[in-house]
C-alpha cells in the first residue's frame, strides 16, 4: 500500500476557498492550457520536509479513518481459512454489524493511526528522496519515467513498513477478534485493547513477534508499489499528450485523479495473491502448534499450503473490498500527494 498497501486519503481542514485542483495548484504560475508536455515536478529539495511529511501523515490518516470499516471486512474475509467460496461481502459486513453493532468495524483503529503517523511520513519522504537519487544517478530518464517510479515506490514501502507491521499485526487481532470461525485462536475474545495485544506480544514473542510478516509485507507490498508508481508516472507522461489532443484545457486536474485509479487498480490486481498470504501469517499464532509449524517453515510454505488446502481461487479473496476500500483512496491520495507537495514548496 501498502500497502498497504500498498496503504490504502484526502481529508486536510484547508479553508475551501485555498483548494485547487492538484496539478493546477502544482503549476498554479501557469495559465490553463492544453499543453502537450506533463508540467514541471516538484522535487523533494523544493519543499520543506517536515511539512511534507506531517500533510501527507494527516491526509492519509483521516482516509484510513474513513476507508476503516470496509478495511476491517477486507481482513476478515482474506483470513477465512475455508475450500471454496467464503461467505459474500454483504453477508460478512450484515453477520458482523447485526451481532456486535457498527462501531466494531472500527475495532483496531487507534493502533492502526499511531502506525499510519510516522509510516506515511517515512513512506512519503523516502520516495521523493529516492526519486530525486535516481534521477541523478540515470539522467536519461525523464521526471515521469516509469522505471524511475517503480524503484522509489518499491524503496517507499521499504520504509514506511517498519512503522505499519507492528501497527498492522495489532490491528488484525482486533479486527479479526469474535469472528464466528475457527480459523484463528484470535477469532476467540482473547485481547482487550490494542495494549492488551502488544503487552502478549511482547510477553510470548519477543519485540521481534511485532515485525513478523515485515518479509511478507515487503514482499507483498514493495511489488504493488513500484507498480502503482512506475503506471502513475508512465500514466501522466502518456496522457497530457492525449489530453492535448482533445483540447481539454486545464487537463491537469483530469489527468492526475485518473493516472492514479489505473494504477491503483493495476497494484491490487497484481498483489493480492502476496496480500492474502501477509494477513494470514500475520495472524498466525505461535501458542497454536499447527500455527507454530507454518511460521517456522515460512512465508512460501504458507502460500503452498492455501494453494493445497483452499485452491487458487483463495488468493483473491477480498479482491472486491480491496478495490472498494483501496481504490477511491488511491486516486484521493495521489490527488492529495500532489496538492502538498505544493502546499510544502
Amino acid at each position: 500500500m501498502a500497502a498497504t498497501a500498498l496503504a490504502d486519503y484526502l481529508s486536510l481542514p484547508f479553508p475551501a476557498m485555498e483548494i485547487l485542483p492538484v496539478a493546477a495548484a502544482s503549476t498554479s504560475t501557469n495559465a490553463p492550457t492544453a499543453s502537450s508536455d506533463p508540467p514541471k515536478r516538484i522535487s523533494f529539495s523544493e519543499m520543506d520536509t517536515g511539512k511534507f511529511a506531517m500533510f501527507g501523515s494527516f491526509m492519509i490518516v483521516g482516509l484510513e479513518t474513513a476507508m476503516f470499516p470496509l478495511n476491517t471486512i477486507q481482513c476478515i474475509v482474506m483470513s477465512q481459512r475455508t475450500k471454496g467460496r467464503p461467505k459474500s461481502l454483504w453477508k460478512t459486513v450484515k453477520h458482523t454489524v447485526r451481532n456486535e453493532g457498527v462501531l466494531r468495524l472500527w475495532r483496531g483503529i487507534v493502533p492502526q493511526t499511531i502506525g499510519a503517523l510516522p509510516g506515511q511520513a517515512s513512506y512519503y519522504v523516502a520516495y521523493e528522496t529516492m526519486h530525486e537519487l535516481v534521477g541523478a544517478q540515470f539522467p536519461q530518464m525523464g521526471e515521469s519515467s516509469f522505471v524511475r517510479g517503480f524503484i522509489s515506490g518499491a524503496c517507499a514501502d521499504v520504509a514506511g513498513g517498519l512503522f505499519y507491521v507492528p501497527a498492522d499485526i495489532i490491528a488484525q487481532r482486533l479486527q479479526t477478534q469474535n469472528v464466528n470461525s475457527t480459523s484463528f485462536t484470535h477469532n476467540k475474545r482473547l485481547y482487550n485493547g490494542g495494549a492488551d495485544v502488544a503487552r502478549k506480544i511482547l510477553q510470548q514473542e519477543g519485540i521481534l513477534g511485532f515485525w513478523r510478516g515485515y518479509v511478507g509485507y515487503v514482499t507483498a507490498f514493495a511489488p504493488a508499489s513500484a507498480v502503482q508508481w512506475g503506471v502513475y508516472e508512465l500514466c501522466k507522461m502518456a496522457l497530457y499528450p492525449f489530453m492535448a489532443k482533445l483540447d481539454v484545457k486545464n487537463s491537469e486536474s483530469l489527468v492526475v485523479p485518473l493516472s492514479g485509479g489505473i494504477a491503483g487498480f493495476c497494484a491490487l490486481c497484481a498483489n493480492n495473491p502476496l496480500e492474502v498470504m501477509r494477513i494470514r501469517l500475520q495472524l498466525l499464532e505461535c501458542r497454536n502448534k499447527n500455527d507454530a509449524e507454518i511460521i517456522r517453515k515460512g512465508y512460501w510454505h504458507l502460500g503452498f499450503q492455501i494453494f493445497k488446502h483452499e485452491g487458487p481461487r483463495a488468493f483473491y479473496r477480498g479482491l472486491t473490498a480491496r478495490l472498494l476500500t483501496t481504490l477511491p483512496g488511491v486516486i484521493l491520495a495521489m490527488t492529495g500527494y500532489e496538492y502538498i507537495k505544493d502546499l510544502a514548496s
